[in-house]
């Protein structure tokens, strides 16, 4: 038995459990329970944007805030960590604590406590913890009516487009590393070689997003009526709409320290080139 807290917002959660599907066909175990908590990192239900998974069942679960740690508080939580580890033998894998190892190391760890613990598990945080490339995005299926939004924008792209992924307002790495001027450098490169290239552009800051418009104009196709404020449903329903928007351009160019264009690229199949200033080159993966 596979039980999953993933973290984070919502390209880290569907990255962990993605994980958490390749690691239980490793171990050949078909149960896999979903603790998804709706807190300000992503406050929308499994079910608010996306369809039932075979094998996997979630439990959408209220974050409450922390308690503060008293001295019975901090009694309690101890009592409850040895209940964990030598009563009922469900010691949790908090995925913070392997950042920095290597994916076999990681995966090896998890393995080991699964085994111990008479096959069953807790895992909570984020990240990849699976030797196996995975590519099980293809089982994360849109709601059905978030499906025909997708539609919609997506039957206007023209034959050749470039999904252009901006991270703004709460990332200062991709705001540092991954300029705006990088990207309009880079588009307006890409018409130069080929005059008929439009691009989707997928961002959580409007002023950008003006700002595309105002240089490219009718190339540019967004989200119409997008709602970027991410700690409401409609908000995570535009967002999760953009990342599919995304994976259906020719290939995508995303901003540093982000894993949204990234999970993209993967969902969509597409090549994946990440800008950065880092010594005026880009990163590119296929």
């Amino acid at each position: 038995m596979i039980t999953v807290i993933p973290s984070g917002g919502l390209c880290d959660r569907l990255m962990t459990i993605e994980s958490a599907i390749s690691f239980a066909k490793q171990v050949n175990d078909a149960g896999i329970t979903i603790v998804w908590k709706l807190n300000d990192e992503l406050n929308a239900s499994f079910e608010d944007l996306l369809q039932p998974i075979q094998n996997l069942r979630v439990r959408n679960v209220a974050d409450s805030p922390s308690k503060k740690r008293t001295l019975l508080r901090r009694i309690i939580n101890r009592t409850k960590k040895i209940w964990k580890k030598y009563i009922i033998f469900d010691e949790p894998v908090y995925l913070q604590d392997l950042f920095g190892r290597d994916q076999s190391v990681k995966n090896t760890e998890i393995c080991t406590r699964y085994h111990k613990q008479k096959e069953k598990i807790t895992i909570e945080g984020f990240g990849q913890f699976c030797l196996e490339d995975a590519s099980f995005y293809c089982l994360f299926k849109l709601s059905a009516s978030l499906e025909n939004d997708l539609q919609s924008i997506v039957r206007l792209f023209p034959e050749r487009i470039i999904g252009v992924h901006l991270r703004r307002t709460d990332n200062i790495f991709a705001i540092r590393e991954s300029p705006t001027s990088l990207f309009i450098d880079k588009m307006k490169g890409e018409i130069e070689n080929d005059p008929s290239v439009s691009f989707y552009v997928a961002t959580d800051s409007l002023e950008e997003l003006n700002k595309l418009i105002a240089i490219f104009g009718d190339r540019i196709y967004f989200q119409k009526n997008c709602i970027r404020n991410r700690t409401t449903i409609p908000g995570m329903q535009c967002a999760i709409l953009d990342l599919y928007a995304l994976g259906v351009t020719n290939n995508i160019w995303g901003s540093y320290w982000s894993v949204y264009s990234y999970t993209a690229a993967r969902i969509g199949g597409k090549d994946f080139l990440s800008l950065y200033k880092q010594d005026n080159h880009t990163k590119e993966e296929k």
